[in-house]
């Protein structure tokens, strides 16, 4: 083989192992499982190195649950449920929504005389119980400490506002 048919077939080469390893990341990416790899090619043969994230990514997600939600009452943080507030307020009528601030009047009492323990009692029971009368559609997150917040949506006056 002369010189310039090589390089043509090293050029045609490389094109074809960057085209190999854009599908692949493409084709990796919608695999049930997350793979990664790092191809090499010479003028003969494919070499792939894969290699199982999984639990990597799962890791990251159980981060991201974290950092958004409150590990207590389960309930979105104050910064998922603003992030979230701003979505539904992007899309619905300002005058079909109202937001609910609950305050548990003289908590520190609770901590200070029964224990923290007891009040983190108080805080989750409190989460169960708000989670199970707020509809589908509102949204319901801790605020912090004993505060809470809930958006009620599809809200036609304040009367029906206050039914909840």
């Amino acid at each position: 083989m002369d010189r310039r048919r090589v390089q043509e077939r090293l050029a045609r080469l490389e094109r074809d192992r960057a085209e190999l390893w854009r599908q692949a990341a493409h084709d990796l990416r919608l695999s049930p499982r997350l793979l990664m790899a790092w191809p090499v090619v010479s003028l003969s043969t494919v070499v792939a190195h894969f290699e199982d994230i999984t639990a990597r990514r799962q890791a990251a997600e159980r981060l991201e649950w974290s950092a958004t939600h409150d590990e207590l009452t389960q309930l979105p943080n104050r910064f998922r449920f603003i992030d979230q507030l701003a979505d539904v307020l992007v899309t619905s009528e300002p005058s079909t929504i109202a937001l609910l601030f609950v305050d548990l009047d003289n908590f520190k009492v609770i901590n200070d005389s029964l224990g923290h323990a007891v009040g983190d009692q108080v805080v989750s029971s409190i989460g169960d119980r708000l989670r199970s009368v707020v509809r589908d559609n509102d949204l319901l997150g801790r605020f912090g400490g004993d505060e809470f917040i809930v958006m009620l949506s599809d809200v036609d006056s304040p009367a029906a506002a206050s039914e909840v």
